[in-house]
This record gives C-alpha cells, sequence and structure tokens, in this order.
C-alpha cells in the first residue's frame, strides 16, 4: 500500500486541500488530525489499539531494510 499525505484544513465542515488533487470516487482515506483534543469535541469515538506483536520470538520476521534512493 502507498501513502500520500496531502495537507489541508476544515472549511464550513468540509475538508480543503491546500493541493489541487483529483482523487477517484470510492478512494479510500485517512485523516489525521494533530494537535487535537477529544475532549473538544461532544461525540465519542471509538479508540482504535495499535497492533502488538503477541510473541516476541517473531520480531525478526518485521525487520525491513530501507534503501535511501537520491533522484
Amino acid at each position: 500500500m502507498s501513502v500520500v499525505t496531502i495537507e489541508g484544513s476544515i472549511q464550513d465542515g468540509k475538508i480543503e486541500l491546500l493541493e489541487k488533487v483529483d482523487l477517484p470516487d470510492q478512494t479510500r482515506v485517512y485523516v489525521v488530525v494533530p494537535d487535537f483534543s477529544v475532549r473538544e469535541v461532544k461525540q465519542r469515538f471509538a479508540r482504535i489499539a495499535s497492533p502488538r506483536l503477541k510473541d516476541q520470538s517473531f520480531i525478526q520476521d518485521f525487520v525491513i531494510e530501507v534503501i535511501d534512493q537520491e533522484k
């Protein structure tokens, strides 16, 4: 899965992106809100816990090598 980060803001209850991006209908997106306190919201949100590795002996299966390629 590739990920692209596009900055935006909320205007009149809608997300306004700072760049022009044409996303096809039904594109799955994730909204990350920095510096946000749940206390500011009156609705309840579900808490999504980060996944944890049950058996630490399998940790080597998740080691990756990152190669930095200059353009």
